[in-house]
């Protein structure tokens, strides 16, 4: 069956720039697949004025989040309205890069192949927390947090890549009306708000875990 495959990707920036541009680079820098398209984003803090460094970078688009609220969930939800058309989202923290230029080329067939088990979300191996045995893993959501722990396969959110249209679920205007319910401050400034949403949108949904290693820090070959 011939891939037609649509991923957005971004990257979470922080301080060090240079990382994040690093991480933009080992993405660029993957082997084509056929039928897959990729699109970039850079999530940006305009406090920290990289912005606009960002928005200058090849096929990258810049996205400003909350200055006040510089959570992952935020920067979830302001990624949410760039992703609609997408089938797949994985949102990277800019300390890891992509391990290898065959990355992205693996995981897309990995996910064409997972197709006939309607997985919704997989969990990729980082490096130095995977045997990288190529093992591929699908079951319910709530049986493998059940079988692996809850936070060892939901608390990482660049280990995630996420079904389109459940990353809008967990973090679209669903997680608009939580937060105006909770109130804006420090009860969403959690990771585990993050977990909280994917298993909430996902719980009966399959997911996949595959292992491979698939991120890294501070290397790319």
């Amino acid at each position: 069956m011939e891939m037609e495959m649509k991923i957005a990707i971004a990257v979470i920036s922080d301080d060090d720039q240079s990382a994040s541009i690093d991480c933009v680079e080992s993405i660029n820098q993957q082997i084509q697949a056929d039928g897959l398209e990729v699109d970039i984003f850079v999530l940006a803090n305009q406090s920290q004025n990289s912005y606009s460094k960002f928005s200058n970078l090849q096929n990258v688009t810049a996205i400003s989040f909350d200055n006040q609220n510089p959570s992952a969930v935020h920067h979830f939800h302001a990624l949410s309205s760039h992703t609609n058309e997408h089938d797949w989202v994985w949102v990277i923290d800019a300390k890891y890069s992509l391990y290898s230029k065959a990355t992205l080329k693996f995981l897309a067939e990995t996910l064409q192949g997972l197709k006939r088990e309607e997985v919704e979300l997989v969990c990729v191996g980082i490096e130095g927390r995977t045997f990288d045995t190529g093992a591929i893993e699908a079951h319910p959501l709530t049986t493998m947090c059940n079988a692996h722990g809850f936070f060892d396969i939901l608390s990482d959110p660049s280990a995630l890549v996420v079904r389109g249209h459940a990353f809008q679920t967990a973090f679209g205007e669903n997680f608009q009306k939580m937060t105006e319910i909770a109130g804006a401050g420090s009860k969403t400034n959690k990771f585990w708000w993050h977990s909280k949403l994917l298993f909430m949108a996902l719980h009966s949904s399959n997911s996949a875990y595959v292992d491979r290693k698939t991120l890294c820090k501070n290397h790319f070959e």
